[in-house]
């Protein structure tokens, strides 16, 4: 995932997803409709659903408020006189809201399509695997001395995380305060194995953990996005 402060960065070179180039204006906010086209040029335009979402609304306040940006460098309307034409731009944080809330797979594959390009520097957390204590674990463990340890668990290729560590790092009362707000598809059950026997552990993946991280009232959860990703 992207820091929130990357997100009006104007690419040096053009971002093309299956021959659709994705215009950005002068404030470095992408086109919405040319992700639209690449999702499919003749299937019903979703914006404004997309726009009068609560959800949607709570994010873009949430990133006005952490990045001090006034809205129309986080979403604007532009008409066509507009030298980089009509349309709805967003920052990229939005624009992978958007591209998850038309289909899970779309909002992949558009976050996969702006990685290639943007290829942010990310300094990557020591990792301290725990002894193991059992025979088998499929778990890694991040430890931090201020969120202390957020086990991680490697599904098909996906980083899947522990919801009761990741409760505990943002504050939430109760791993269910957490995950109640999030869609199924974003928390699942991992399978720890242990001498009892097998163990059932409640997880969350990528798109889940940025939902979390983003509700969180905790002042430190921007440190913890940071630390995670």
């Amino acid at each position: 995932m992207n820091n929130i402060n990357s997100s009006s960065l104007t690419t040096t070179a053009p971002i093309i997803i299956d021959q659709v180039e994705i215009k950005q204006n002068e404030n470095g906010l992408y086109c919405l409709n040319d992700i639209h086209k690449v999702y499919g040029r003749n299937k019903p335009r979703k914006h404004s659903q997309w726009i009068d979402r609560r959800l949607t609304q709570v994010l873009i306040n949430v990133i006005e408020r952490e990045t001090k940006t006034p809205r129309d460098k986080v979403i604007s309307g532009q008409r066509g006189a507009n030298k980089t034409g009509a349309g709805t731009y967003a920052c990229l944080e939005l624009v992978l809201d958007y591209a998850s809330w038309v289909s899970t797979s779309f909002g992949i594959k558009i976050k996969k399509a702006f990685d290639k390009v943007n290829k942010p520097v990310v300094v990557q957390p020591v990792v301290q695997p725990e002894p193991p204590k059992t025979p088998s674990t499929e778990l890694s463990t991040f430890n931090h001395a201020l969120f202390g340890k957020v086990r991680v668990v490697n599904k098909g290729g996906e980083p899947w995380f522990i919801a009761k560590d990741v409760a505990d790092a943002l504050g939430y009362s109760l791993p269910s305060a957490m995950t109640r707000y999030l869609d199924e598809d974003e928390k699942g059950m991992s399978i720890k194995h242990t001498l009892g026997g097998p163990q059932e552990l409640q997880a969350i993946n990528e798109s889940g953990l940025y939902s979390a991280i983003l509700r969180s009232r905790r002042p430190e959860a921007k440190m913890f996005k940071k630390w995670i990703t």
